[in-house]
């Protein structure tokens, strides 16, 4: 558990800047990243961590809910860009109620269209919603280790996949899974690595 949502952290920290216009709603937009700051007090405490971020993450979600069912999906006028991919980062990782994150998509979808919310946070919530319902995925955001390092779940459309991920701002799928491992080998130093494209375990076995 631990592992994945470094990734995702670390990974999303390339974003762009944060646009300067002032939020519309400060009060909003500090919420929401106090429910961020909730859901990730637990990233880097390792596995026994899992119960602890289940517990917030379900605790976020009533509140999670009413924001969307008040504003919609909050963009960057609203709340500012942070503030606006935070609220992303909770609805993706609402798992358990799909229902919610398919309601949450097409309100997300209309703030990209305006240029008013981060387009390849909309590709990961698409992905995830379709691999949640045990579809294939379009953009190639959700990925799986592998004893050959990381690689994506299956693809809808392979063929596709390389102008789909441009159209919307994603790296080459190449590009990102090699991140991705980089990623592995920095946190898991001394224990696993990836090397030469195998995944290589330590003596101890761990």
């Amino acid at each position: 558990m631990k592992y994945t949502i470094l990734l995702m952290l670390l990974l999303s920290a390339a974003t762009a800047p944060a646009q300067q216009q002032a939020p519309r709603n400060p009060k909003l937009a500090a919420y929401i990243d106090s429910l961020y700051k909730a859901d990730q007090q637990t990233a880097t405490l390792g596995d026994s961590a899992a119960a602890a971020y289940q517990r917030a993450i379900h605790t976020n979600f009533p509140h999670v809910k009413a924001i969307l069912e008040q504003y919609g999906f909050p963009g960057y006028d609203l709340v500012g860009k942070e503030a606006s991919e935070h609220y992303w980062l909770l609805v993706q990782h609402s798992d358990f109620e799909v229902a919610f994150q398919k309601k949450a998509l097409p309100l997300m979808h209309q703030q990209v269209m305006r240029n008013n919310a981060t387009g390849k946070f909309y590709a990961y919530l698409a992905d995830r919603i379709e691999v949640n319902e045990g579809r294939k995925q379009r953009y190639g955001t959700q990925i799986v280790m592998t004893a050959n390092g990381y690689q994506p779940k299956p693809l809808a459309d392979t063929t596709q996949v390389a102008q789909l991920r441009k159209s919307i701002g994603l790296n080459t799928l190449a590009e990102y899974l090699n991140e991705s491992n980089e990623v592995f080998n920095m946190l898991n130093k001394g224990h696993s690595q990836i090397i030469n494209g195998r995944l290589v375990r330590d003596s101890t076995g761990q």
